[in-house]
Order: C-alpha cells, then structure tokens, then sequence
C-alpha cells in the first residue's frame, strides 16, 4: 500500500511585506487605492506612478514585488508594457486592474505576462487577498511512497 505526502510551502517573502508599486493613469484611482493599501500591515506601498517610463525607472531602482498596472494605459499599450516588465524584471509579479471583462483583452493580458487580472469594481478587501496570493503563491510537491 502507497502513501501520498503532500507538502505546501509559501516562498521565502512569508513573513515580511509585500512592495507594491501602481501604474494608472487616473490620479484619484491610485490614491485612493494607495491610501487604502498603505493602511495593510502586510502590505508596502513602495510608489505609484501614471508613466510607463516612470515605472520602469522606479522598478530598477526599488524592490517591487507586485506591480498592479491597469492595461488600457496609454492607449492599449498595456501588453507591450507587461511584456517589458517580464523581460527585464522576471521576479516581478504582475497584477493586471482594468474596468473591462472582454476576453480578448483579458487573455490578452495573461498572454503578455500577467499573473492576475483585477476589475477595479473589486472590494478593497478582495484586492487584499488577490496581492497577497499573487506575491506569495503556494507551492505543492506530492510525494508517493
């Protein structure tokens, strides 16, 4: 007769902060959603910018482990922009926000790179849960014996 083992560890990030870096166009969104995720103990709102530019200097220049981007910046030029990220930054996780649920879009965002898609319509504490799983996913190993 087998045994099955099952393990499941979280990564080496369990217990210190999760760095948050915003890019959104819309002023009022990111500061009111920085507010709120400034008050998480566990949670470190490291920058928040409306410039993909920007963002990329503050991603080599501070240690983000989650980068929340809403994906019709700019005009659409969302994918190309997480497609960068992945490229020069691969330890960075990517949360995409957006207004919008058309396939399309969506697919085309975790095809790009995304780890996770957010509507903006979420509750605060939803935003919460999905940062904190996305930073710090779980890993299984099942052992048979």
């Amino acid at each position: 007769m087998s045994q099955e083992w099952v393990a499941s560890a979280r990564s080496s990030q369990a217990d210190s902060q999760i760095r948050l870096l915003f890019l959104d166009e819309h002023p009022v969104f990111r500061m009111g959603l920085t507010g709120f995720l400034a008050r998480e103990a566990e949670l470190d709102v490291v920058g928040e910018t409306s410039s993909s530019n920007e963002a990329l200097n503050m991603l080599n220049s501070h240690e983000v482990d989650v980068l929340l981007v809403d994906f019709c910046f700019g005009t659409g030029r969302g994918a190309k922009f997480i497609r960068q990220v992945r490229e020069l930054h691969p330890e960075v996780r990517i949360v995409v926000m957006t207004m919008f649920d058309e396939p399309d879009q969506l697919e085309s965002a975790m095809k790009a790179g995304a780890h996770s898609v957010i509507s903006k319509t979420q509750s605060p504490r939803r935003w919460v849960k999905l940062i904190s799983e996305v930073a710090k996913p779980v890993q299984f190993l099942a052992l048979a014996r």
